[in-house]
Formats: structure tokens, C-alpha cells, sequence
């Protein structure tokens, strides 16, 4: 009997914390809610804050929001996240499951060739630069960026322009 009164008590602690607990599903976010974290996240990077604005950006690709090109922005912004806190292999994945919602993504594409050049991979790199330059033409901010920066890691590096 002992036994039993035991067992319910557990079971009567168990269920008051479970329904008193607010239950949060990222399925439940609205376009809204996901505009509004985009948002906070973007403030987050501004202040160098990489870790908060993972955690928010996860949340709205875990949302499964219908918005494609919201969905690649965050996409982009969770890797460019994780390639400034040193996760670069993370990123890059993140880069590329942006292209493949949005192939013309400029971010993205400027970004993930700034990933291949911190990981020493310059052909990687330039092949997103010809994207860019098709894109946009080297007029464009997300091309002149990556282009300054494939031009110091070959000034840095030695290595030959000629090349790519």
C-alpha cells in the first residue's frame, strides 16, 4: 500500500510540473515571430554576440517557416554565426543548405567563399566569386568583399593569381 501512495505522489509531482510547464514547439512559430527573432539575431551579430544569435536563428529554421527566402536568410546568417565563432565546417553546411533554397543568394555565396578561404581551399573560393560576378557583376558589395578578401589570402599566401 506503502508502495502505491508513493508511486501516486511521484506521479501527482510529475504531472503538476509537466503542465505547469509552458510548452514551446518551433513548429508553432508564425512569420511574424520569425521576423521579429531574424531581427534580434542580426543585433546580436552586430554585437559580436554569435552564440545568442545561433540559438535564435535555430529556432526559426526549426520552425519550418514557409517564407523560402526568409528561410535562406537565416540559413545564411546561422553560418555566417558559426564561421565567426570558429565552427567553419558548420558554416559551411549552413551556407549550402541556403543555395539550395536560393542558388542566387549573394550573401551566401559571399560567404561561403570567405569559409573556403579560412579553411585554405582557394579554388573553393573562387568559384564563388565567378558566381558572384555572374550574379551581380563586380560592382556589387557581396562580389568587391569576397574579391578583397581572395586577393589577401593571395598576397598572404604566395600563391599564384594566375591560377584562378
Amino acid at each position: 500500500m506503502e508502495n502505491k501512495k508513493l508511486f501516486l505522489g511521484i506521479f501527482s509531482i510529475i504531472l503538476i510540473f509537466t503542465l505547469d510547464k509552458p510548452s514551446y514547439s518551433a513548429e508553432e512559430l508564425t512569420a511574424k515571430e520569425a521576423s521579429a527573432k531574424y531581427k534580434t539575431a542580426v543585433s546580436f551579430i552586430k554585437r559580436q554576440k554569435y552564440r545568442s544569435a545561433i540559438d535564435l536563428l535555430n529556432e526559426i529554421v526549426e520552425s519550418e517557416i514557409d517564407d523560402k527566402a526568409q528561410l535562406a536568410d537565416a540559413l545564411n546568417l546561422l553560418g555566417f554565426s558559426y564561421r565567426k565563432s570558429k565552427k567553419t565546417s558548420f558554416a559551411i553546411e549552413y551556407y549550402m543548405d541556403a543555395l539550395k533554397i536560393d542558388p542566387k543568394h549573394k550573401g551566401a555565396n559571399e560567404y561561403i567563399g570567405e569559409a573556403y578561404l579560412e579553411l585554405n581551399k582557394p579554388l573553393q573560393a573562387a568559384k564563388y566569386l565567378k558566381v558572384l560576378q555572374k550574379l551581380c557583376g563586380k560592382d556589387c558589395a557581396e562580389y568587391q568583399n569576397l574579391k578583397r578578401s581572395f586577393d589577401g589570402f593571395l598576397k598572404k599566401s604566395g600563391k599564384d593569381i594566375s591560377k584562378y
